[in-house]
């Protein structure tokens, strides 16, 4: 590959020369001033090849510095080599002379903290690198200086708190991963599939998180905390059920559940998520310990009747899947407050839901959040409701476990 035709000039250091000229800002070259002497020439561009990932000039790796400059004469970048590889401090400005980026290498990888503005001097990225990977904080700015992504990185790869922004500040991914696997809102399109991703591949832990605000960060909290006691719990509810029985909170008790919104008659989201529940209906049917909340954020037009009529088309198990109806402001609560679920109006003031799902434990807590019209993140939400049943100590469902020893083979 060839050096672009913007180039007009190189640097070749002086023999035993350290560093570089005087600031770019000062029409000089980049580096430190006065610890080295250089020696400035313009050499054709066809003069400077790149072969086996080195920089040759006239057949030799290129040591010094290449220099670019804009239509207006401006240096608009320059980049320092080594022996044909980028090795220091490269620096990039827009044609007003204003600072765009600043990056660092060594022996031809990525170093140290990059940095990059936009043209009005607000920030626009920051990333750490080592020996040419991710690690440590990498953080990226919309234009009007608000935030739009803060991550981290281990070896290259996500480690702990993620986080995205919407432009008008709002969260669109909340999540942390943690040996190798994703925890959290994914936003409104979860992240790839992991055999899509550069994660590692998933590991089991021996717990799951809590989630404490409507913002679903995952938390890990030792009951040793005092945070243990005032976690974040399902709040107390009447609504009636496909079968006309009456259902509480206390129904909750002492059960793991899965809890979800829905209306009878979407034809958008719904039948996908019935579809992909129905997996964890099918999975846990022989558990008595594991049940599926679905509420109507539709209550005035799903009646006790029209939900038996949907369970029984749809077959849906009475008893293992509760299909629940009642006062509107009393779901909208609940889904806002209890289960952290955002649920939109439409121009003519009705509710809509989610396609998140949530696992919550036998003490009412919430423990995990799921896309659910993603058949492998309902496969997650299979395997940690195993994972809960260990933490409870009770033994999880032989199909559940069966299915699980079935796909480690």
């Amino acid at each position: 590959m060839r050096v672009p035709s913007l180039l007009l000039g190189v640097a070749v250091l002086a023999a035993g020369a350290t560093g570089f000229g005087p600031s770019p800002r000062d029409g000089g070259l980049p580096g430190s001033a006065g610890r080295g002497a250089t020696a400035f020439v313009t050499l054709p561009c066809r003069d400077l090849v790149e072969t086996r990932g080195r920089l040759v000039l006239r057949g030799r790796p290129f040591t010094g510095c290449v220099l670019a400059r804009g239509p207006s004469g401006r240096i608009a970048s320059t980049t320092p080599y080594l022996d044909g590889l980028e090795h220091g401090t490269a620096r990039a400005w827009y044609p007003d002379g204003a600072p765009s980026e600043v990056r660092v290498y060594s022996h031809g990888r990525k170093a140290g903290l990059h940095r990059g503005w936009w043209p009005d001097g607000r920030a626009a990225f920051a990333y750490e690198f080592r020996d040419g990977e991710h690690e440590g904080r990498a953080r990226d700015w919309y234009a009007d200086g608000t935030p739009y992504r803060d991550a981290r990185y281990h070896r290259g790869q996500e480690s702990g708190l993620q986080r995205l922004w919407n432009t008008d500040g709002t969260l669109r991914s909340n999540y942390v991963v943690r040996d190798g696997r994703r925890y959290g809102l994914m936003g409104e399109k979860a992240c790839a599939s992991p055999s899509e991703t550069s994660l590692a591949p998933l590991v089991r832990v021996s717990s799951l998180p809590f989630y404490r605000s409507a913002q679903l960060t995952p938390e890990w909290i030792s009951p040793l905390s005092p945070a243990y006691a005032g976690l974040h719990r399902v709040a107390d509810f009447r609504l009636t059920d496909q079968d006309g029985r009456t259902m509480t909170a206390a129904d909750l008790d002492g059960r793991i559940h899965v809890a979800q919104f829905f209306f009878v008659h979407c034809t958008t989201l719904c039948p996908k998520l019935r579809s992909t529940l129905a997996a964890v209906q099918q999975a846990y049917r022989e558990d008595p310990r594991v049940m599926l909340m679905s509420y109507s954020v539709m209550p005035e037009t799903d009646s006790v009747d029209a939900l038996e009529a949907y369970a029984r088309v749809n077959h849906i198990e009475a008893g293992r899947w509760h299909l629940l109806t009642g006062r509107q402001e009393e779901i909208v609560r609940l889904a806002h407050e209890s289960y952290f679920a955002k649920l939109a109006q439409d121009s003519q003031g009705r509710f809509l839901h989610t396609e998140n799902v949530v696992l919550v434990d036998e003490k009412r807590r919430i423990r995990g959040v799921y896309d659910g019209t993603l058949p492998y993140e309902i496969q997650r939400l299979i395997e940690d409701i195993a994972t809960l049943e260990r933490e409870s100590g009770s033994a999880p469902s032989p199909l559940a476990s069966a299915e699980t020893a079935e796909r480690s083979r």
